[in-house]
C-alpha cells in the first residue's frame, strides 16, 4: 500500500481506550507510510531532509494509558512519537480542569457558572464545557472550586501518568517529550504575561526534568487564531522552540510554518475508516458529512 502516494500527515492522539484498537492503528498506518520520528520532522523542515509518505504520531496531555497500552506497542513495532505534557501535572500529579470536571452533575456546574455572574442568561448543559473553554484558566478553577465546596466533592486521581513513567518513555529513545503548557488554558484567553508564563515555564521545568533541551510543542485546543496566534508564536520562538503542532486538519508540507503545523485526529473506527479518512485529508468532513445524510 506504500505505493500509494499520500501526503506527508501527522496524527494525534489523546486518551487509548483500548489497546487492541491501537495496534490495529499502528499496523495500518505502518501499511500505508513511512513512520518518521519528531527528528526527522526537525530534519525536514530545518536541513532540507526530503519526506515522502511520511506519518508522526502525536499524544496530547499525558494520558496515564499512553504509557499503560500506547507504549508497548510502539516499541512491539519499533514505531516512534512523541507526547506533550505539563511538567507541573506530571510531577504534581494534578489534573487538568477537563479532566477534573468529568462525571460532574451539569446542572450544578450550569448554576455555579451563573451564580458567578459569568453569564446572564440560561446556559444548556450542552454548552457548558464551550462556554468554559471561552474563560481563563484561573476563572474555570474558580468555578470547579466553587462547584467542590457546594456538592463537598473531593479532587479526582490524576489520570496523567507520573514522573517515573514519564522518565521511562523519555529514556526509551523511541518517544520524544514536547511541553503542553503549565495548566493547559486556551493561551488566547489569557494575558500576556500569563500566556509567555504557561509556555516559558513549562518549556524551562520540562527541560531541567528531562535534562535535556525542548524544541518542540503542542498547543491546547490548538487552532490557529481561536485558540493561539502570532504572540504565542512569537513566546514559542524566544523559548527555542522549533516544532509546534496545531490542531487544524491538514497535511504537512514545507508550505507550513514549522510552528503550526496541522494535525489529523484520530480517535475511532476499524480499518476502512481510518484508511479512509487519512486518503481524504481535508475533504473528510465533506464525506463524512454526505455520509450521514
Amino acid at each position: 500500500m506504500k505505493d500509494l502516494i499520500l501526503p506527508n500527515t501527522c496524527i494525534n492522539l489523546h486518551v487509548i481506550q483500548d489497546k487492541g484498537w491501537f495496534e490495529m492503528l499502528v499496523k495500518q498506518l505502518k501499511k500505508m507510510y513511512s513512520m518518521v520520528s519528531i527528528e526527522e520532522l526537525y530534519s525536514y523542515y530545518y536541513e532540507g531532509i526530503p519526506l515522502k509518505n511520511a506519518c508522526h504520531i502525536t499524544f496530547d496531555d499525558g494520558d496515564r494509558s499512553v504509557y499503560e497500552k500506547a507504549f508497548p506497542i510502539l516499541k512491539k513495532y519499533n514505531v516512534p512519537a512523541s507526547i506533550y505534557v505539563s511538567p507541573k501535572s506530571i510531577v504534581r500529579q494534578e489534573n487538568f480542569w477537563f479532566q477534573e470536571i468529568r462525571g460532574y452533575d451539569e446542572t450544578v456546574l450550569r448554576n455555579v457558572i451563573i451564580e458567578l455572574g459569568l453569564y446572564e442568561r440560561d446556559i444548556p448543559n450542552s454548552a457548558i464545557k464551550p462556554l468554559l473553554k471561552e474563560l481563563d484558566v484561573d476563572m474555570i478553577w474558580e468555578i470547579i472550586h466553587n462547584y467542590r465546596k457546594r456538592t463537598n466533592t473531593d479532587p479526582k486521581p490524576c489520570f496523567n501518568m507520573n514522573e517515573g513513567e514519564l522518565l521511562e518513555l523519555n529514556e526509551s529513545e523511541l518517544v520524544s517529550i514536547g511541553a503542553h503548557t503549565l495548566d493547559h488554558p486556551i493561551l488566547k484567553n489569557e494575558s500576556d504575561e500569563r500566556a509567555t508564563k504557561e509556555i516559558s515555564d513549562s518549556v524551562e521545568w520540562l527541560g531541567e526534568l528531562l535534562n535535556k533541551p525542548i524544541y518542540h510543542f503542542a498547543y491546547p485546543n490548538g487552532r490557529y487564531s481561536e485558540d493561539f496566534g502570532e504572540r504565542e508564536m512569537r513566546v514559542l520562538d524566544n523559548n527555542g522552540i522549533r516544532l509546534s503542532f496545531s490542531t487544524d486538519k491538514g497535511t504537512f508540507s514545507l508550505d507550513n510554518n514549522p510552528l503550526k503545523i496541522p494535525r489529523s485526529g484520530i480517535t475511532i473506527g476499524g480499518r476502512f475508516h481510518i484508511m479512509t479518512k487519512l486518503i481524504m485529508g481535508s475533504k473528510w468532513d465533506t464525506v463524512r458529512s454526505m455520509i450521514k445524510k
